[in-house]
């Protein structure tokens, strides 16, 4: 039996104008109040399951995130069907010059998310462990070292989004909506935490225009601090834990292969020559 097209829920929808583009997919307009995301080519059916999975999972257990209404297929590529999420990235609404508040915005509203208890996820150790052993740039003996660290690091019931920044928060007449769950799993709050903080810290490094990226860098820096102070102000926890967890999710995030970010990541995650 062939994958659902386009006719999802017996209704003969086309997708509609492209409303936003990423590394990995587009998101068509699908009928008044849906979206196709679809996936480029060269991703399979089974990541768009996966992906749609865990973003019900998440928005069924009270997080805000999209509902998802279906997974497709779209001469050949992969989509998921949610709902249409109006608004603009938080990113965009960032002011260079005072970015304390939304640090502390980002920070009640990952304070939020963790809230939540998802069983159903898979464990963030695991995650964590897979992305550890396909580490670019590690030798064996590094990765050994990096999962030993992160078994001895404390486990945790709460959701965590795993990729959670400025551009996966969208900002709408009705509050904060959170996209992009592939990355989703139960764990330990402080390492998802920790997992932003490297996210804000490095995300603009790459950056070629000298004078903009070192007011940038200086506005995420300010952000980063604002954000993990409200965060364990609000959540009564020890930030030097998050800070314990940054070197284990620098190792994770070598698996990525940002050739910028190496170097950065390789001294962040502190590993034996």
């Amino acid at each position: 039996m062939g994958r659902p097209g386009p006719d999802v829920g017996g209704e003969k929808t086309r997708k509609g104008e492209l409303l936003a583009e990423g590394r990995t997919a587009e998101v068509y307009a699908w009928g008044a109040d849906r979206v196709l995301k679809l996936y480029r080519t060269g991703w399979t059916y089974e990541v768009a399951e996966r992906e749609a999975r865990r973003t019900k999972i998440a928005h069924d257990s009270g997080a805000p995130a999209p509902n998802v209404h279906g997974v497709l297929e779209d001469r050949g590529r992969p989509g998921i069907l949610m709902d249409r999420i109006d608004g603009h990235p938080m990113s965009a609404a960032i002011d260079l010059a005072r970015p304390e508040p939304a640090g502390r915005a980002l920070a009640e509203l990952h304070a939020l998310l963790h809230t939540r208890r998802v069983p159903l996820l898979r464990p963030q150790h695991e995650e964590l462990a897979r992305r550890i052993r396909r580490a670019h740039g590690l030798s064996e003996a590094q990765k050994a070292v990096a999962l030993a660290r992160l078994d001895e690091m404390p486990r945790g019931d709460a959701l965590c989004h795993g990729d959670f920044h400025v551009d996966n928060v969208i900002l709408t007449s009705e509050g904060p909506v959170v996209i992009d769950w592939m990355d989703a799993t139960h764990g330990h709050p402080l390492a998802d935490v920790a997992r932003s903080l490297i996210l804000i810290r490095h995300a603009h490094h790459h950056q070629t225009d000298t004078p903009r990226r070192n007011a940038v860098l200086h506005a995420a820096a300010r952000f980063g601090q604002a954000y993990l102070d409200h965060y364990t102000e609000q959540t009564e926890t020890d930030g030097e834990i998050a800070l314990a967890w940054m070197a284990t999710n620098a190792a994770a995030r070598l698996s990525e292969g940002i050739i910028v970010e190496q170097r950065a990541l390789a001294t962040l995650a502190d590993l034996p020559a």
